[in-house]
């Protein structure tokens, strides 16, 4: 009977063990900078003016899968958007986002996050800019 047990407990830790190893490792965001059309670093942008928002990202699994921005119009939740990210064979990947600015003008905030295929969570990366 305690060799049963024991047995039980050992499968039970292995299992878990194991479980715990297929999670991965979370992504991280290193950086998000927001361009301008000529390719310049900016926080201000006009309606009809389009963006391009520059995620450097790393996850030692390169299995980044999803990319979610959150957009804030002076705290107020406008937009919630995941796009789905292209298989890559690379530790530190660099992506980006092409945004046409539509209005409304204000202070504005773009939350990002990436998901793994695991769904592991990284960091939220938090970046401002202004429509004038």
């Amino acid at each position: 009977m305690k060799k049963v047990i024991f047995i039980l407990i050992f499968g039970v830790i292995v299992l878990f063990i194991f479980s715990c190893d297929n999670l991965g490792t979370a992504p991280k965001i290193n950086s998000v900078v927001i361009l301008d059309a000529p390719g310049n670093i900016t926080d201000t942008a006009s309606i009809g003016d389009t963006l391009y928002i520059y995620i450097s990202a790393e996850d030692e699994d390169m299995d980044i899968e999803l990319i979610n921005t959150k957009s804030y119009l002076d705290d107020v939740l406008m937009y919630d958007t995941d796009y789905i990210t292209p298989s890559v064979d690379v530790v530190r990947p660099l992506y980006y986002i092409i945004v046409k600015i539509i209005g409304p003008v204000g202070s504005w905030r773009v939350d990002v996050t990436i998901f793994d295929f695991k769904g592991n969570e990284s960091n939220t990366f938090s970046i401002y800019f202004t429509v004038v």
